[in-house]
């Protein structure tokens, strides 16, 4: 991969002319509209409910414009807001003005993660978006281990390895095409995905998501973070999976309620639960593999990861052979949905998995053509292609455990 200018996902932002996730909130109307998204993720999906929020010491890093900062200042948190983007700070403060609630923002502290310093302990805390690029992992890991209090919760988001799929095929074609036309990449990728971007609501502009995602240095696999090495690394450092989504933990699983699980039974059925998850995770729709063997589950698992690394140099290089390994491997994984061992919500489901795998594998064929008109055509009709996006980005909820566990 071609080494960004920067090793910090915020200097990257700091360069640009915009914030990523700014959504130009100007009423209290469109805050509760974002307020009721928000919840829903946080309630129904991580089963945080809103109130343990109430004035629970709350350290957000990497608000950015701070919308999500807004809501969590609405459901009762006293805020430490840390982020190093000084284009970010006006706005922030901007918001919590302009929609009153400058008694909820306790500091506003202009420093990367790596040098945020505290005595203070925190009952909450929250990092998404660019947590998956701070190197080592241990840099924040043991950070948030020191600044959580017992019980406390981090929750995080990020880019999944195998869950990006989706997104780093989108960065395959607007590179290739964009080496083949010599466009900009704003007007390049609006003829690529023009109809795909109009498919669904958005709260912030296509220029934002072309910066944010097409153009970004570290939407690559070698800053992704792998769902089970996480689990692993957080359960070392002395935290437990709480809750995720998408889901990590066997829902399936039945047993006395008063029997406990030891830790590392937790770790190691959640671990099983992921690797059976990969088809899932890469489509983002449910295709669990319930094959009896392990080894079964590993093999998908890693021609799984094989398609996802082979497309991630693809951006950098565009290899006859290497795409020809691609739809291989693909061809491989569509006979598994069609003959295998893989639990879907209904035939058309995976069905739709199965077209989207030809599509894909058509959108293949015209890069290696050099078919830029063919490909814009495929991409801006192909419905199958227009509809699917992948859950690139998981949520996962980390609880820190007592001392005496």
């Amino acid at each position: 991969m071609s080494a960004p200018k920067t090793d910090k996902m915020y200097a990257y932002y700091e360069q640009q002319s915009i914030l990523p996730t700014f959504a130009r909130f100007t009423t209290t109307e469109q805050l509760d509209r974002y307020d009721r998204q928000r919840s829903h993720i946080f309630c129904d999906k991580l089963h945080l409910p809103v109130q343990i929020f109430k004035g629970a010491r709350t350290v957000e890093f990497g608000p950015d414009s701070g919308e999500n900062s807004l809501v969590f200042a609405r459901w009762g948190a006293s805020l430490t807001l840390v982020e190093p983007n000084p284009n970010a700070r006006p706005q922030i403060l901007a918001y919590f003005e302009k929609f009153n609630l400058k008694d909820r923002l306790n500091s506003l502290v202009e420093v990367d993660v790596a040098q945020f310093e505290s005595q203070e302990k925190y009952d909450l805390i929250v990092a998404e978006g660019f947590i998956y690029t701070v190197r080592p992992e241990s840099t924040w890991i043991e950070l948030f281990s020191r600044l959580l209090n017992e019980n406390g919760f981090c929750v995080i988001n990020y880019y999944e390895s195998t869950a990006s799929f989706l997104e780093l095929i989108l960065k395959v074609i607007h590179a290739r095409t964009k080496a083949l036309t010599g466009l900009d990449s704003q007007e390049n990728g609006w003829r690529l995905f023009q109809s795909k971007w109009n498919s669904i609501p958005h709260t912030r502009a296509f220029e934002s998501w072309v910066m944010d995602v097409l153009n970004n240095p570290f939407v690559r696999y070698e800053y992704f973070l792998n769902a089970s090495d996480l689990c692993c690394k957080l359960s070392s450092a002395g935290f437990s999976l709480y809750s995720s989504w998408p889901n990590y933990s066997d829902t399936l699983s039945i047993y006395w309620h008063k029997k406990e699980l030891s830790p590392q039974e937790q770790l190691a059925n959640n671990l099983d639960f992921i690797a059976r998850s990969s088809l899932s995770f890469a489509f983002g729709k449910k295709l669990f593999l319930f094959a009896q063997s392990p080894d079964e589950v590993k093999a998908v698992s890693d021609v799984v990861n094989r398609i996802v690394t082979s497309s991630d140099r693809l951006i950098d290089d565009f290899d006859a052979i290497a795409v020809q390994q691609v739809r291989e491997d693909l061809q491989q994984i569509k006979k598994l949905l069609s003959e295998g061992d893989v639990l879907a919500d209904s035939e058309a489901e995976k069905q739709e998995a199965i077209q989207l795998i030809a599509s894909i594998d058509r959108i293949f064929e015209l890069l290696a053509a050099g078919d830029v008109k063919g490909l814009t055509d495929f991409c801006n009709s192909d419905a199958i292609f227009i509809k699917n996006w992948g859950v690139q980005y998981h949520f996962a909820v980390f609880k820190k455990k007592p001392v005496s566990i």
